[in-house]
């Protein structure tokens, strides 16, 4: 539905901050993940072909949080206006 005045603007401005403040920690996540990912293990070792696949599968696990926020930001926009 689409709402008129000050208040519809204030949900929207509300909703998107709360949106954007969700897509923080996924993010945060998707870079520190990444960069532990280039990171020995033990502090020793480089890293194996199993802890990269773990850290890449770690990362598409992020990107999809990422995205479907996106998505849900953008069928919200789509409603707004």
């Amino acid at each position: 539905m689409h709402k008129t005045g000050a208040m519809a603007e204030t949900d929207l401005a509300s909703w998107m901050r709360t949106a954007i403040h969700d897509l923080c920690q996924p993010m945060t996540a998707l870079e520190c993940g990444l960069f532990i990912g280039t990171m020995s293990p033990d502090g020793v070792r480089k890293p194996t072909a199993e802890d990269l696949t773990v850290t890449i599968i770690e990362a598409l696990e992020q990107c999809g949080r990422v995205s479907a926020q996106l998505k849900a930001m953008q069928a919200r926009l789509q409603t707004e206006f």
